[in-house]
């Protein structure tokens, strides 16, 4: 099943024979007027949207996989908690791992309530958190059953459209047009991609909206941390032999990222987006890593979430290399000795993520644009 996925990606990015190209491509004219139509009726007020009874951002893209929607929801919500609002977070609940981060980031203080039926969801929140402000929508440009103030998608500028066809032929959910229902456009892992390619963008960006893109994002890495949630600095791994592992919809974007903090040569896994592991997979996948010498595992904490519960036991940790950046409360590290046993697997790190926004002036429209939800 993992090879034919690996095939059909393989074909959706231009490779395989022209027969399975046209293949895939004549499944995605019905797949694209389907979306075409649906879209008209919801255009035509042909079927209803409802409001969810507080001012709401939906955040979303045009592509399946990885545009950064889950660091993006969480800059929004820290921004909206910071002008002493009530923001509440909906997703589908697909397979949990998004409603992990956010819960284990944010705890009490920002309400995470998973239903594909977003206004069932909202109807939930609100009967439990009255105090809500507003609603963030994960992953909702398509879900237009729910009204929205505003519209924000996300273009991963690394492969903005989906290799420029839709399902199954590439991976745009719908016809690139629909990117004219944005109210703003911004552009992730835009430190990825040579600065032509980024004015390209910008302006066929532009040429779709009318307007160009509201800002220009990048994930930045600014430590590491470890299993037992000790951070340690952005060098701590510049030295040592790491292997990548991920189940994310950009897997190039995150391998990218990591050849720029560890040592050469760097080792990389990518499993399909939202993958589901085993206990018996995992266990050869560390197992695997100490029998080559891996000084480092590093993966992401959509992985780490289904990793902890599957975990042998713990190996020794190292000391933080720099204090904490955050007052939550962990385990402090114990010191391996010499007599120490070889640890069944070597240490696991995974970065910890900043979406920023590095022009002033775009981080700026990004408040201002949120401000007009109050």
């Amino acid at each position: 099943m993992k090879q034919i996925q690996r095939n059909i990606e393989h074909i959706m990015a231009g490779g395989g024979k022209p027969w399975q190209r046209a293949a895939l491509a004549a499944l995605s004219k019905p797949y694209a007027a389907a979306m075409r139509l649906r879209n008209r009726a919801y255009d035509r007020h042909l079927k209803k949207s409802y409001p969810l009874g507080r001012p709401t951002i939906s955040v979303g893209n045009l592509t399946t996989g990885g545009t950064g929607k889950t660091p993006m929801v969480c800059l929004i919500a820290e921004r909206l908690l910071a002008m002493n609002t009530c923001p509440a977070i909906l997703l589908r609940g697909y397979r949990g791992d998004e409603q992990r981060i956010y819960t284990d980031l944010f705890n009490d203080c920002v309400p995470v309530e998973p239903n594909p039926d977003r206004v069932r969801a909202a109807a939930r929140v609100l009967s439990q958190h009255r105090q809500t402000t507003t609603f963030i929508l994960d992953d909702a440009f398509q879900h237009r059953r729910v009204r929205r103030d505003i519209d924000l998608v996300l273009l991963d500028a690394t492969e903005p459209f989906g290799y420029d066809h839709v399902l199954p032929r590439g991976l745009l959910r719908e016809p690139e047009t629909g990117l004219t229902r944005a109210h703003a456009v911004i552009i992730t892992h835009a430190d990825l991609v040579a600065p032509e390619a980024l004015a390209d963008l910008d302006r066929e960006v532009e040429r779709l909206t009318k307007h160009p893109p509201l800002a220009h994002a990048v994930h930045a890495w600014t430590a590491f941390r470890d299993a037992r949630n000790n951070i340690h600095d952005i060098n701590h791994l510049r030295a040592k032999r790491a292997h990548g592992i991920c189940g994310i919809g950009n897997p190039e974007a995150f391998f990218q990222t990591l050849v720029k903090h560890v040592a050469e040569p760097a080792y990389f896994t990518a499993k399909p987006d939202h993958h589901a592991y085993t206990a018996d997979e995992l266990q050869h996948l560390l197992a695997a890593a100490r029998d080559e010498n891996i000084q480092a595992l590093v993966t992401t904490d959509k992985d780490w979430v289904k990793w902890r519960s599957l975990l042998p036991p713990t190996p020794p940790s190292t000391p933080p290399t720099s204090p904490p950046t955050h007052t939550s409360t962990h385990t402090s590290p114990t010191t391996s000795s010499a007599s120490s046993p070889q640890p069944a697997y070597p240490p696991i790190y995974r970065p910890v993520l900043a979406m920023t926004i590095p022009d002033p002036a775009e981080d700026a429209a990004l408040t201002d644009l949120l401000k007009t939800l109050l």
